[in-house]
């Protein structure tokens, strides 16, 4: 029993110990602080402040009696922080005060509170505080849902907004609370989701739309393709400037190129730079627009021996930009529009009806509306007059105009007339090895 309350005593004077130690400044420069506070801060708030923010008057709820101390000065740093801000402006204490500060007193105990400030900082650096358990806010939700499931649902939508912490951030613990009313909203956004997945053979994949029946899935499988294709380098103007770089390979310093290396510097794909190339390069039209694209093709610079290749390259390029331009608006006013099927009962937007539609654009892909070109010399209507779209009155002329524009059989959808390609090839190549790009 003796050595039980031995053991206690021993154990409670250690601990006593331990907290006067902790009591007692640590270092030197904890030591001077101290000395400091007690030689030459008390002694100014009690002649300088604490006659109106003291124990018995708070002027401006303002309440430095509790001070006594350098750890409750470390402790209540936020109040000592608007008290350096009034020293220093000259606020604290007022104009009409008695007695005033000399300015020595008044450096004296801004220069103490910058050290303590110091002092703490240096003694807690790297230690960022008691972290809070928090919720993802509503963006850190949005990002961590599109990072994970491929696609940018923002199921936080319908969330109320995060509420700021006194500094202004909304990603802070303290702000960040949980309501039984916020978790249903989170369990409603986890059944949204949900609605979005798609089963696939291998696994499965979160579609940017919900799927619930077959044409919502089809949706998914035909948004996939066209994702596929409007990824691909398919800018007219690169291709035009690689063939451009190609024919001036020797010029520009590289002589022994091949046109699949020009393609690969240009990132571009080979193929259809070869089909572009031999578009521009092979035989000479006389009318119709690829007449006109040769002609501007023609007009491009060449590189300068005395000057740097640079130059010419910028010129070219400016030039080649045109070229697509013209070739994207003549392809915007030639495109078939295909109507979808109409039928008494059924939605317009049945699946059989989007599928049929669909195949109706990939079958006309590369073919025209010979009803929006206009013959030279006749009627126009109430259409106005439209250069690109004009072509000659002579019907040998007309078929090959028609060819140089259009590469196979241009059948519109509608049921129009009909272009063969092999009745244009009396005068010029055969038009089935025109330009894939006219079209």
């Amino acid at each position: 029993m003796m050595n039980c309350r031995w053991i206690l005593v021993v154990g409670w004077s250690l601990w006593s110990a331990s907290l006067a130690a902790a009591a007692e400044p640590t270092n030197d420069v904890d030591a001077a602080l101290a000395r400091q506070f007690r030689d030459e801060v008390a002694p100014f708030l009690q002649k300088n402040c604490l006659a109106c923010h003291g124990s018995e008057r708070q002027e401006a709820k303002l309440d430095l009696a509790p001070f006594d101390s350098v750890a409750k000065v470390t402790a209540g740093h936020q109040i000592w922080e608007i008290v350096l801000e009034r020293l220093e402006a000259g606020e604290m204490p007022p104009e009409d005060a008695r007695p005033q500060p000399t300015a020595d007193e008044r450096k004296a105990v801004t220069a103490w509170i910058r050290a303590v400030r110091k002092r703490e900082a240096d003694r807690n650096a790297g230690d960022p505080g008691v972290v809070l358990a928090r919720r993802l806010s509503n963006a850190e939700y949005n990002y961590t849902l599109r990072d994970l499931l491929g696609v940018d649902l923002r199921p936080t939508r319908e969330f109320p907004v995060d509420p700021a912490n006194e500094a202004g951030f909304d990603n802070s613990g303290e702000s960040l609370a949980m309501s039984p009313a916020l978790l249903n909203k989170y369990v409603a956004a986890a059944r949204e989701v949900a609605d979005h997945l798609v089963l696939k053979p291998e696994g499965f994949d979160f579609a940017p739309h919900p799927v619930a029946t077959d044409t919502d899935r089809d949706k998914y499988c035909v948004k996939r393709i066209v994702d596929f294709y409007l990824r691909q380098p398919t800018d007219l103007a690169a291709y035009f400037a690689a063939a451009w770089r190609y024919q001036h390979r020797a010029a520009l310093g590289q002589p022994k190129a091949t046109l699949e290396a020009v393609a690969a510097e240009a990132r571009v794909s080979p193929k259809y730079l070869a089909t572009v190339w031999t578009a521009l390069t092979g035989d000479a039209f006389d009318v119709g627009p690829m007449a006109k694209l040769q002609a501007m093709w023609s007009e491009l610079p060449t590189p300068a021996a005395d000057a740097p290749p640079r130059d010419a390259a910028d010129r070219a390029a400016a030039g080649c930009r045109t070229m697509r331009d013209y070739v994207l608006k003549l392809r915007r006013k030639l495109e078939p529009q295909i109507d979808g099927l109409q039928v008494r009962g059924i939605h317009d937007g049945a699946q059989c009806f989007v599928l049929w539609k669909n195949g109706q654009y990939a079958k006309y892909r590369r073919s025209y509306d010979p009803a929006k070109l206009q013959v030279e010399g006749e009627p126009l209507g109430k259409r106005e007059a439209d250069a690109d779209l004009a072509i000659p009155a002579d019907q040998d002329e007309r078929r090959l105009h028609e060819a140089t524009c259009f590469p196979t059989r241009s059948t519109s959808p509608s049921g129009g007339a009909t272009t063969s390609a092999n009745r244009a090839s009396s005068r010029r190549r055969d038009a089935s090895s025109a330009p894939a790009f006219i079209a």
